[in-house]
């Protein structure tokens, strides 16, 4: 039972983060699922709602459907809504029924696209995993599919305005609307050129021309790996940071000497009284960004799936509520969500940076870009 969340709530979930990648591409995204994981994505998970369309629909799974694996209802509705809407493509992934049901989505797939002419794959979800496992996939899954397989980048060609991919931008761990504006202009205000990012405030035709790029920055463990797809494809290195206050210049310095080892001090030793608690890259570059500030050590908690590779020696991984007070007794500052308040001690001192992919929309009117 210690896994067993009383004060907190859990990340949203592997589906819901799918959903989020893929939102802006002009795709049409179809959950299989009885109802309950689009409602949920709809109406916690999803602000982009407020000022932009995209098509996201979910199957109606009914139980005897589930039971006798009628999956030619699903192809069906799928060709009737992509006959109507001409999306770019078509995304697949489910909720646990099918997956326990053992649903042959890539065979589905594929019959889809022959029917309809219109490119259709599977991202593997089962919401069993938190947003960032999805959103992994989906990116991943993406670029094996529409990214081509000529090299687009010739090292001869380089020039000194060099081209950036942004890779692992969703409202999830970046909900101010201007976020993606924010990080385009931190680089092309040094000289740089943004290419793409991945998957906010560019297109669908943007983001295939992301093999022209020189170099891909990865700013959440999402994105981690499509960059290393990217890195054995077609040869581009990968930066993994956000560009957040101090650690922007220590970024830029990288990219522009293209010195680009680990940007975290991984021989790190001590522990200092603050913790930074959340996503693992953003709060990696948080924790850096303190330690330039103020020259006062900062300590990771990472509380979600991905990038734990990038930690260093005093940092730490929980996986549920009662590790996370136990651990909290021992600072004197968090860096991260309001909701974690609620297992901390009293007298800790907080600041606050609300995740949509944690608390939701109960902190939505606070959300700031942290660049």
């Amino acid at each position: 039972m210690k896994n067993v969340f009383n004060k907190l709530p859990v990340y949203t979930g592997d589906v819901s983060g799918a959903a989020s990648a893929l939102y802006e591409l002009g795709g049409m995204s179809v959950i299989h699922d009885p109802s309950g994981c689009n409602s949920t994505y709809n109406t916690h998970d999803e602000t982009r709602w407020y000022y932009e369309n995209s098509l996201i629909f979910i199957s109606g799974l009914s139980e005897v459907d589930a039971i006798t694996g009628n999956d030619e209802k699903l192809i069906r509705d799928v060709l009737d809504a992509a006959d109507k809407l001409k999306p770019k493509f078509i995304a697949l992934f489910n909720s646990p029924i099918p997956f326990i049901n053992g649903t042959d989505f890539k065979g589905i797939a594929r019959i889809i696209e022959k029917r309809s002419g219109i490119p259709c794959f599977h991202i593997e979800t089962n919401a069993m995993h938190d947003y960032s496992v999805g959103i992994s996939n989906a990116f991943y899954e993406f670029a094996v599919k529409f990214l081509p397989d000529k090299k687009l980048r010739d090292e001869k060609s380089i020039s000194e305005k060099r081209k950036i991919n942004i890779i692992g931008m969703t409202p999830l761990d970046f909900a101010a609307k201007s976020s993606s504006d924010t990080v385009r202009k931190i680089f092309e205000d040094e000289g740089f050129t943004v290419n793409s990012v991945w998957a906010m405030g560019s297109s669908f035709e943007e983001i295939l021309k992301s093999p022209e790029a020189d170099i891909n920055l990865v700013v959440s463990s999402a994105g981690i790996k499509t960059a290393e797809f990217m890195k054995e494809k077609y040869g581009i290195p990968y930066l993994t940071g956000v560009p957040t206050g101090a650690l922007s210049e220590k970024i830029i310095k990288k990219i522009r000497d293209n010195t680009l080892e680990n940007l975290f001090l991984s021989d790190k030793k001590y522990s200092g009284k603050v913790a930074v608690v959340g996503e693992t890259v953003q709060s990696l570059s948080l924790a850096e960004d303190h330690e330039i500030r103020n020259n006062e050590s900062a300590d990771v908690i990472a509380t979600t799936e991905l990038g734990h590779e990038f930690l260093r020696k005093t940092d730490k991984v929980i996986r549920n509520e009662k590790e996370l007070a136990e651990i909290l007794k021992g600072y004197e500052t968090v860096i991260g969500d309001p909701l974690y308040k609620r297992v901390a001690p009293k007298d800790i001192s907080f600041r606050e940076i609300p995740h949509l992919a944690f608390s939701g929309r109960l902190f939505l009117d606070r959300a700031q870009d942290i660049f």
